[in-house]
């Protein structure tokens, strides 16, 4: 009895599986596949007192190895073990590549996508039931295999994720950056931006980047409605050599007077975020006075500041110690820095503030982009498992900022004089908590690594570049460093750099902006927007100046188009009207002339007129109609004629189309000699008609047709 398939199947050997590019190296690429097994144990039956040396390559057990190698001599067969696995190389490659193209569009797929994905891929497959999800230990192992990372990411608006994939922010940022980073100090190159801490737990949202993917990644988490439930601001002052300023903590209290903003100078703590000990700034103002809060913090924080690190490095105020300032677009800010404050920086100060390119802060801004205050929101985030620890270290602290809040001044909407508010009471534990995070996370290194993201200090425009998503291409980042040395003195210059300028440099417009050409061509371009909404702008009169002067030229080209039109379109009318008058007069001669004609007509078919010339009966009914017409020309008039008459020149007109001919042989009825035509086929026709109706009818009138 022959032996059934599957014992065939069994007993046959593997001598087929060709080993001959196989190598200990590439055994780690396929591990414990028929091939490599065979390739294993046939390597140590040939070499076994090797078999220590191949364990630590394989990184396979000897006792392994030697299992292998037993199987081969006694020629058993070596098969696939256990069941096949549910995600194979092409659906990890897959995943990979969704999660690429995810990152460079700035919208890295989650978790749960990703495993749904997979479970629909191995359920094609059919390596796994449809409607199930693979198992968290596979999902994980499909992430390792595939080079993916988990991180907890930050939201974007659509206005956040238009700005990042605008390369031109970044081309002007790299500029602007190069025009007066040049050879400066990293003491005198500062960004100052404000951090808002929300007090309730919340559950972090994690996704999956490749391995490769920059740690500049915001944090951000749902919030669930749990902890303090108060809101505290954070307004930071950062360098480029890893200085911070003192803190200065914001709380908004709308029992004030809607312009009220008081400084508080907290008189102990905080040293540990504060290259000042001793000291902190904590700010309670109304929700609506911005305004005056920023008209004090640039007049006086920044500037103190900024001349503190000039006495520590014995510098003067003078242009070489000039200060370079970088900040976000905040419209009170900039509504104070137009009202003189600039002009006050530029001059008595020696600073420059250049506001970054808009909705850029996430990846332009040195204190969004390091993990400095990232990793503070997390501590603060969990505030409740280390609230009891901090509170029990930081008494002092508390009570400090307790009395500061409950003095008559700040007394945060007090209802009852002489008691505590517990308003003031959950503030204070609030601004406890941002002092410990801070001082967990702040360091010279961590500050330092937003300049060095960014690109502005060491000035590196490729890594201002980077920052763009997608990332630009390498012939389009050529290209961009080698228009860069106009640019940037264009900007020295203006202050800003227009969009006709990167226009001659060939710096393509964003993707959105190319993919939608038509529909935003009638929304202004970014030099003619409010400051606000503009790219990367040095805030001084002169930019000011510059700016205007470009939008005052759009809009008188504006006019003179506008102007062009309207005459344009007043020329057209007159040239039209012309034309309907010309129309109408000569439709009114036509008119006239076709009622003269049809009054002869008339006359001429009625029984008081003359003899002649008289209708035809058939004919006479249509032209004396209710409604007369011209005759068609098949539908030629009958009329008497009493003889041909010639003209100056000899001709008379054909009776059949008018058209004038000489008066000649086979042009005229023999039998009337007064019917005479034209060598038109219709009027030829029309002579042989009254030629044979002429001859019929002896002794009657001469009949023509007219």
């Amino acid at each position: 009895m022959a032996p059934s398939k599957k014992k065939q199947l069994k007993a046959k050997k593997v001598e087929q599986f060709d080993t001959s590019n196989f190598r200990l190296g590439k055994y780690k690429s396929n591990p414990r596949t028929p091939e490599g097994r065979y390739f294993l144990g046939k390597l140590v039956s040939e070499n076994p007192q090797n078999v220590s040396a191949y364990s630590k390559q394989t990184g396979e057990s000897e006792r392994y190895l030697k299992k292998q190698a037993k199987m081969y001599k006694e020629d058993k067969p070596f098969r696939n073990v256990g069941q096949p696995l549910v995600c194979n190389e092409s659906m990890i490659a897959h995943i990979s590549a969704i999660a690429k193209a995810g990152d460079d569009e700035g919208t890295s797929p989650g978790e749960k996508k990703l495993r749904k994905d997979l479970s629909n891929l191995a359920a094609k497959e059919g390596r796994l039931q449809n409607g199930r999800l693979i198992c968290k230990k596979t999902f994980n192992r499909a992430m390792k295999k595939a080079g993916l990372k988990s991180r907890v990411s930050q939201p974007k608006n659509a206005a956040r994720k238009e700005a990042q994939r605008d390369v031109r922010n970044f081309v002007t940022a790299a500029a602007g950056f190069k025009a007066f980073l040049t050879n400066k100090s990293p003491q005198l190159i500062f960004n100052f931006d404000a951090f808002t801490y929300l007090f309730n737990s919340y559950t972090d949202k994690r996704c999956f980047v490749p391995h490769v993917r920059d740690e500049s990644m915001q944090v951000q988490g749902e919030d669930n409605g749990k902890g303090l439930n108060v809101c505290i601001k954070y307004m930071a002052i950062i360098s480029a050599d890893g200085s911070i300023a003192p803190p200065i903590f914001i709380i908004t209290d709308d029992g004030l007077k809607t312009d009220e903003c008081r400084w508080n100078r907290v008189p102990c703590g905080v040293q540990a975020v504060s290259c000042h000990p001793q000291t902190a700034w904590l700010v309670v103002m109304h929700s609506s006075a911005k305004t005056v809060f920023h008209k004090t913090f640039l007049k006086h924080r920044l500037p103190e500041f900024v001349d503190s690190i000039r006495d520590s490095l014995q510098l003067s105020t003078d242009l070489r110690s000039r200060a370079v300032v970088f900040s976000d677009g905040e419209k009170e800010q900039i509504d104070v820095l137009r009202d003189g404050v600039s002009e006050y920086l530029a001059k008595k100060k020696q600073m420059n503030i250049c506001k970054l390119p808009s909705s850029t802060s996430g990846s332009l801004q040195p204190a969004d982009v390091c993990d400095l205050f990232k990793h503070s929101k997390s501590y603060v985030s969990n505030w409740g498992e280390h609230r009891h620890e901090e509170l029990l270290y930081n008494d002092n602290l508390l009570r400090c900022f307790t009395a500061v809040l409950e003095h008559k001044k700040n007394g945060l909407s007090r209802k009852q004089p002489n008691c505590v508010n517990p308003k003031s009471k959950t503030f204070a534990e609030g601004l406890v908590a941002v002092s410990c995070g801070l001082e967990r996370v702040i360091t010279r290194k961590a500050i330092r690594q937003g300049f060095i993201k960014t690109g502005i200090y060491p000035l590196d425009p490729q890594a201002t570049l980077a920052q763009c998503r997608p990332a630009p291409q390498k012939e389009a980042v050529e290209r961009i460093l080698v228009a860069l040395k106009d640019l940037s003195e264009a900007f020295s210059t203006q202050g800003a750099i227009s969009e006709a300028q990167l226009d001659a440099a060939k710096v393509s417009d964003s993707i959105y902006e190319q993919a939608n050409r038509k529909q935003l061509s009638t929304k202004l371009r970014k030099d003619e927007r409010i400051l606000t909404q503009q790219r990367m702008v040095l805030i001084t009169s002169d930019a000011f100046e510059y700016l205007k002067s470009i939008k005052e030229k759009k809009q008188t080209e504006k006019e003179r188009v506008k102007s062009v039109k309207r005459d344009t379109i007043a020329t057209l009318k007159e040239a039209t009207k012309k034309l309907e008058d010309k129309w109408k007069a000569t439709h009114a001669a036509l008119k006239a002339k076709l009622a003269t004609m049809t009054k002869k007509l008339e006359t001429a078919c009625s029984k008081d007129g003359p003899a002649h010339p008289k209708l035809t009966r058939e004919r006479c009914s249509s032209a004396c109609s209710s409604k007369p017409r011209a005759p068609s020309r098949a539908q030629r008039v009958v009329v008497d004629l009493s003889g041909p008459s010639v003209d100056n020149e000899g001709k008379l007109p054909c009776n059949t189309c008018r058209t004038k001919i000489v008066f000649q042989d086979n042009t005229f009825c023999g039998g009337c000699k007064a019917f005479f035509a034209c060598r038109r086929t219709n009027c030829r026709a029309a002579l042989k008609s009254h030629y044979e109706a002429c001859q019929s009818k002896d002794g009657s009138p001469h009949l023509v047709v007219a």
